[in-house]
């Protein structure tokens, strides 16, 4: 039975596949304990988790309050985006703010 040949080519986009997940990866965890929430989920593995708040628990809850509201004309049902301690989001008037 032959063992198979890989040629040098297949070895070589092999090797640049596994540096490229590497980097991805490595650039995936530093990015994760943002502040910023750039999609629908928050990061790329759509965790909906904002890393650098403090949890809510049975402890602490009773001590939330109302922090600010605003009024957009109809409803708003889109997960908002935060960048740089800006809140971006759609409304069903079609405004974005």
């Amino acid at each position: 039975m032959e063992t198979p040949k890989f040629s040098t080519g297949f070895v070589f986009c092999l090797f640049l596949f596994c540096v490229h997940a590497a980097l991805v990866f490595a650039s995936t965890s530093n990015w994760q304990h943002s502040q910023d929430w750039l999609n629908h989920g928050g990061d790329l593995f759509n965790r909906r988790y904002g890393y650098k708040e403090f949890k809510i628990s049975p402890k602490t809850a009773p001590n939330l309050s109302l922090k600010w509201k605003f009024y957009a004309g109809k409803d708003i049902t889109a997960t908002p985006a935060i960048y740089e301690d800006t809140l971006y989001f759609p409304s069903w008037n079609g405004n974005i703010y």
